[in-house]
C-alpha cells in the first residue's frame, strides 16, 4: 500500500509566527514562480501561537494573527490553502521519496553527544558567517535519533522497558492469531504462546497493546530545547502505561507468584537480572556494582527509581541573566537562552554515573553530608560501578540474587582489600532487601554509605513529606542529617503510597533533594528529580573481620488521614 508524504518547510517553521506575514508571502511566492502545482506544507507546535515566551502578546495582542489571514486573503488570486485530501485528489504524485533514519536537523543536533554538538554548532556558526551555510548545510546531518539512549541512560532503560512489553504483547497476539486461525475459542490465548499455560482473554490482550502504544508516546524518551526527558511527569506516565500493560498480561499468574530471568535488558553486553512478582519488578545490573535500576510497583504502577541524572548539556555554557537583562523580543525557540533564576550553574553539574540504587559508595571516615550532597566527597571504594559475580537464589517465597565483588578502599596509606556479598531480595510481602557483609582483607577504616535515589514528582510539602522516628511532615525537598537513624519513611500523595527504609544497625542517614538543570520553552530551569537516602555506617575492620548490614524498602499505599 502507497503512503504519501508531505514534507514541512523548515522556512516557514522559522518565519511562522515569528516575522511579519508580508515574508511568509514572500516566500511562497517566489515557490509559486516555479510553476503550477506546487504545495508549501506547515506543520509545527501549536504552542508557537500563545504558549512559548512572548508569543501571546505578539500573535494576539499585538495583531499578528489577524495580519496574517488578512494577508492570505489579500493574496488569494494565486495563494489557496488546501487540505492534504482535496490535494491528492488534485494532483498526481511526484514520484518516490526514500526517508533516512533522521528527523528534522535540530533534533539531530540534540541527538548528538554533548562535545560532538558543540563542536556541531561551531562549525554551523562558521558556515553562516562566511555565507556558505546554504551550500554546505544539507551535507551536516548531525546524529541519529538513537544517540538519545546511547547520551542518556534512562533514555536507554526506558526504551528497552518498553521493547520488553511490546514483545509480551506481540507474543500474546501471536497465540491469539494461531488459535482464530487454529478454529479454537478466539477470546483466549495463552500467555507467552504456550499452548499448555494460562489463557489471556483477546480483549484483555486488545488493552494491554493500547496501553503499550501510550507508553511509546515519543516526548519523555529524548531531550532538546524542551524538557523532555528530564521531566519527571512526562517518565512517570510512560511507566505507568507500560506497567499497566504488563499487569494486563500477568493478571492470570495468579493472585502470588514470582520469577527470575537473566537477559541483556539493556543490550550493554552484560547480564542483569530480573525478580518478577505478583507485586513488583526489580531490575539488578550485576556488571555495574550490583545496583538496581527500576522497581516497578505493580499496584500503584510506578516505578520508584525512575529519577534522572545530570548530564553535561550544551546549553549549560550558555547560562545567562533572564529577560530583566536580556532582549527578549519574539524570536525562534531554538534561539534562546534564559535562566529563570539565579545560582543555576551551580546545579549544572555531572553525575559521576547513573543515579542508581544500592549503590555502594565508601567514603573517607568524618565524611560531612553537604559533602556527599555536593558531589565532593571522593568514593574511595572500588564497588559502585565494579562488575560482580551472581547466584540466583529462592527463598521461603522469596527471590533474590547475591552478588560477590572483590575490590578495595583507599586509605591513607594503601588501598585496603575489601570482599562485598550484597544478597537482593524480592520479598512477596511488598518490600525489597538488601543484605550486605564485608569482609576485611586489610585493616581498612572508612565510612560504608549506600545509596538511594527515588523518583518523586515534586518535592512540595503539600503533596510529600519524609517522617523520621516519630516525626511528621519534614520537608523532603532540603537536605537533612540524621546521626543515628534506624529508617525514614516518604509519604507519596501523588502515588498514593508510602516508602520506608529501614536500617540495621542504627546508623547515620543523609537525604537530599536530587536535582537537574534542563532547558524548556522558558530557558533554563530547575527541576526536581526526586531524592537522595543514604545511610551510613562506620567501619573499622581489622584484618578478616566481617560486619553485616541490611537495608529494606517497604511500599504500601497511604492510609487515610496521612
Amino acid at each position: 500500500m502507497p503512503l504519501r508524504v508531505f514534507p514541512i518547510s523548515k522556512r516557514l517553521r522559522y518565519v511562522i509566527p515569528f516575522q511579519e506575514p508580508e515574508e511568509t508571502v514572500a516566500h511562497l511566492r517566489g515557490l509559486a514562480e516555479r510553476g503550477p502545482g506546487l504545495m508549501a506544507v506547515f506543520g509545527d507546535d501549536g504552542e508557537k501561537f500563545g504558549v512559548w515566551p512572548g508569543t501571546h502578546t505578539h500573535v494576539f495582542t499585538d495583531g499578528w494573527l489577524e495580519r496574517f489571514f488578512e494577508t492570505l486573503e489579500a493574496n488569494a488570486d494565486w495563494l489557496t490553502t488546501s487540505t492534504f485530501a482535496e490535494y491528492v485528489d488534485r494532483e498526481p504524485p511526484r514520484g518516490r521519496a526514500h526517508l533516512p533514519t533522521a528527523s528534522y536537523p535540530e533534533m539531530m543536533e540534540w541527538a548528538l553527544p554533548t562535545p560532538a554538538r558543540r563542536s556541531y554548532e561551531g562549525l554551523l556558526a562558521r558556515l553562516e558567517k562566511d555565507g556558505t551555510l546554504p551550500e554546505w548545510g544539507p551535507f551536516l546531518s548531525g546524529g541519529i535519533w538513537k544517540g538519545f539512549q546511547a547520551k542518556y541512560d534512562e533514555s536507554n532503560v526506558m526504551t528497552r522497558k518498553m521493547y520488553r512489553v511490546s514483545d509480551k504483547v506481540a507474543s500474546q497476539q501471536r497465540a491469539n492469531d494461531l488459535l482464530r486461525e487454529t478454529g479454537s475459542d478466539p477470546s483466549l490465548a495463552a500467555v507467552g504462546g504456550r499452548a499448555d499455560g494460562p489463557v489471556v482473554d483477546a480483549m484483555v490482550v486488545a488493552k494491554a497493546r493500547n496501553e503499550l502504544w501510550k507508553g511509546q508516546c515519543n516526548c519523555a524518551y529524548w531531550h532538546g530545547v524542551f524538557g523532555g526527558l528530564y521531566l519527571p511527569h512526562l517518565r512517570s506516565a510512560i511507566y505507568r502505561h507500560l506497567i499497566r500493560a504488563e499487569n494486563l498480561l500477568d493478571s492470570v499468574r495468579g493472585e502470588t507468584w514470582d520469577a527470575v530471568e537473566v537477559i541483556d535488558h539493556d543490550l550493554d553486553g552484560n547480564a542483569e537480572i530480573v525478580l518478577e512478582s505478583h507485586w513488583a519488578n526489580v531490575f539488578i545490573a550485576p556488571a555495574r556494582g550490583g545496583t538496581i535500576f527500576e522497581l516497578d510497583a505493580r499496584e500503584a504502577e510506578v516505578n520508584f527509581l525512575a529519577t534522572m541524572s545530570r548530564y553535561d548539556e550544551a546549553y549549560h555554557h550558555s547560562i545567562v541573566d533572564d529577560c530583566e537583562t536580556n532582549d527578549c523580543e519574539v524570536q525562534t525557540i531554538h534561539g534562546t537562552t534564559h535562566a529563570k533564576e539565579d545560582g543555576l550553574e551551580k546545579l549544572a553539574g555531572v553525575d559521576r554515573a547513573p543515579r542508581r540504587s544500592a549503590v555502594d559508595r565508601f567514603f573517607a571516615a568524618g565524611t560531612a553530608a553537604g559533602e556527599a550532597a555536593a558531589g565532593t566527597a571522593a568514593d574511595v571504594g572500588t564497588f559502585a560501578e565494579g562488575p560482580c559475580g551472581f547466584e540466583l537464589r529462592r527463598d521461603g517465597g522469596a527471590v533474590g540474587v547475591v552478588l560477590r565483588q572483590d575490590g578495595a578502599v583507599a586509605t591513607a596509606d594503601r588501598d585496603a582489600r575489601l570482599s562485598l556479598e550484597k544478597h537482593v531480595w524480592l520479598l512477596p510481602d511488598g518490600a525489597v532487601r538488601v543484605d550486605y557483609e564485608l569482609t576485611a582483607g586489610d585493616d581498612v577504616q572508612a565510612l560504608f554509605a549506600p545509596e538511594w535515589n527515588l523518583a518523586f514528582l515534586t518535592g512540595s510539602t503539600e503533596y510529600l513529606h519524609l517522617s523520621h522516628e516519630g516525626s511528621r511532615r519534614k520537608d523532603a525537598g532540603r537536605l537533612w542529617d540524621f546521626p543515628e537513624s534506624e529508617g525514614i519513611t516518604f509519604r507519596d500523595r501523588l502515588s498514593g503510597q508510602a516508602l520506608k527504609l529501614t536500617f540495621e544497625p542504627v546508623g547515620g542517614l543523609w537525604t537530599w533533594p536530587l536535582e537537574t538543570v534542563s532547558q524548556s520553552e522558558g530557558g533554563l530551569e530547575r527541576v526536581f528529580q526526586g531524592v537522595t537516602v543514604t545511610a551510613n555506617w562506620p567501619i573499622e575492620l581489622k584484618a578478616g573481620a566481617r560486619a553485616r548490614f541490611s537495608v529494606m524498602l517497604a511500599i504500601e499505599p497511604i492510609e487515610e488521614g496521612e
